[in-house]
This record gives C-alpha cells, sequence and structure tokens, in this order.
C-alpha cells in the first residue's frame, strides 16, 4: 500500500509537469545536446520578398519627402509640418481611399494599392521628382495592429511602426508564452482578400524561422493553444487538498485494519 501511495504521488507530478522539449523555442532537429549545435548549423532560406506585404484601401502610410529644393518651395516639408501636430501617428499619416490611392499636396492622387513599401517609396519620388530637386522619400505603414490571446502573459491587441515584424516579437511584446502554451501548434488567422485562412506554426522547430508564416502581417490574429497537460493542472491545483484526504483516509482504513 505504501509503494502504491507513492507510486500515486509520483505520477501525480509526473503528468503536472512540463518536459524541456515542449518549452524550448526554435530546436535544430535531432539535436538533444544544445551544446552540439555550431555555427555551421545553417537555415534555409524562402525567398521572403515573395511575402512581403502590398498596400490595401485603408492602410494608413507615413510619407516624408526631403530634397535639394529650397524649404520655402517645398510644399510636401510644409505639409508634414502640419501633420506633425496629431497625437496618434496614425493622425499624421496619409489613409489610402477605397480605390487605394493618396491625395499628395499639388501632386494629387497617386495610386499605391498592390504595392509593397519599397515599391511605394518609389513610385512616391518618381511623383515627387516632377517637382522638387533629387527627392529622397521614407515611407512607412502605421496602421500595422495584430492581436494575440491565448496563452501568452499579455494577451490583446499590439501595434508596431516596424517594416518586418515576426512572430517572435509579437511574442516577446505580449510578454512571452506560458509555460502551459502548445509552442508546436501555434495558430495563425489571416485575411486575404476578405478571406480568413488558419495556418499553424511549429516554434519548437528552428525551421519555422524560414517559414513566409514567421513574419506577420497587418491584422494577424495569432491563437496560442494550452497544452493537454492544463487541464490536469488545473483540476489538481482545485482539487488538491481532496485529493490529500482521500489518500489519507485510506491510508488510515489500510493500517488500522
Amino acid at each position: 500500500m505504501k509503494r502504491f501511495l507513492f507510486g500515486l504521488i509520483i505520477m501525480s507530478v509526473a503528468f503536472a509537469c512540463v518536459p524541456n522539449k515542449k518549452l524550448i523555442y526554435l530546436q535544430s532537429q535531432g539535436i538533444d545536446d544544445a551544446d552540439k549545435v555550431t555555427t555551421d548549423s545553417v537555415l534555409k532560406v524562402v525567398d521572403l520578398a515573395k511575402y512581403k506585404y502590398k498596400l490595401q484601401p485603408g492602410d494608413i502610410v507615413s510619407i516624408k519627402i526631403s530634397s535639394l529644393t529650397d524649404p520655402k518651395f517645398n510644399f510636401f516639408a510644409e505639409a508634414e509640418r502640419e501633420l506633425k501636430e496629431g497625437i496618434d501617428p496614425s493622425l499624421s499619416g496619409f489613409m489610402l481611399d477605397d480605390r487605394g490611392f493618396v491625395e499628395l499636396p499639388v501632386a494629387g492622387k497617386v495610386s499605391l494599392t498592390g504595392l509593397t513599401l519599397e515599391e511605394a517609396q518609389d513610385k512616391v519620388r518618381e511623383v515627387a521628382q516632377s517637382y522638387l530637386e533629387s527627392p529622397t522619400v521614407n515611407l512607412r505603414l502605421l496602421s500595422f495592429h495584430f492581436t494575440i490571446l491565448g496563452e501568452v502573459n499579455v494577451p490583446g491587441n499590439y501595434t508596431t511602426y516596424s517594416g518586418r515584424y515576426s512572430i517572435m516579437d509579437a511574442i516577446g511584446q505580449a510578454g512571452d508564452l506560458t509555460d502551459l502554451a502548445d509552442r508546436k501548434r501555434i495558430k495563425v488567422i489571416r485575411y486575404d482578400q476578405g478571406q480568413a485562412k488558419v495556418y499553424f506554426m511549429d516554434l519548437l522547430d528552428a525551421e519555422t524561422m524560414s517559414s513566409p508564416l514567421f513574419y506577420l502581417q497587418p491584422n494577424d490574429l495569432v491563437y496560442v493553444s494550452p497544452l493537454k497537460v492544463k487541464n490536469f493542472t488545473q483540476f489538481q491545483s482545485r482539487n488538491i487538498a481532496l485529493v490529500l484526504s482521500i489518500i489519507t483516509s485510506l491510508s488510515l482504513i489500510f493500517f488500522r485494519f
């Protein structure tokens, strides 16, 4: 009976624990000892240019144009000074209308829909060349919002002004995953042409970094499911007193007889 009770306790502890292999991010496949990983370990790289975000109607972009033209005659610079008065960065940007156009001072409407940020920047530069001497353009996306929910320490809706933002950046901003998060099956819901598409990522596998899903896109929803062990752990924490009481009672009955 003593062995049975001892075994029961050991099993309870074992089931409540999460193995290290389910907690460590981006592990190299087939390598159990992290010390064996060398600088020769190189991941396959995909052509991320194929998966760069393309501007859509409703997006808000920041457009900053500078040139050698006298500031007195640089109407772009004047517009930029006026837009800086907004407290929220998105208030100082240009919104793509329903047809994907932005309206620039004097130059008028310019279509940016379907273009990557680099392509949109080049197009605005071409337009500015008709009015300014040697213009340089800095274009950034201001409406990059994403949501992360589930087994993270600080779930919520976030905004980033970075041109490239990875799933690891998002997890870091959300305070990391909890110990009971299922890192092997991270769900990413992405909207493409009005349709919601569901993808899954394995953050235990280092090869995930070569996936186009590794980099988020605006309006992505990331959901982190709990491990199955969570249900047992919650049950254990809620009922630990009851379980111990039952074990104690059984022990007294056994030793009495």
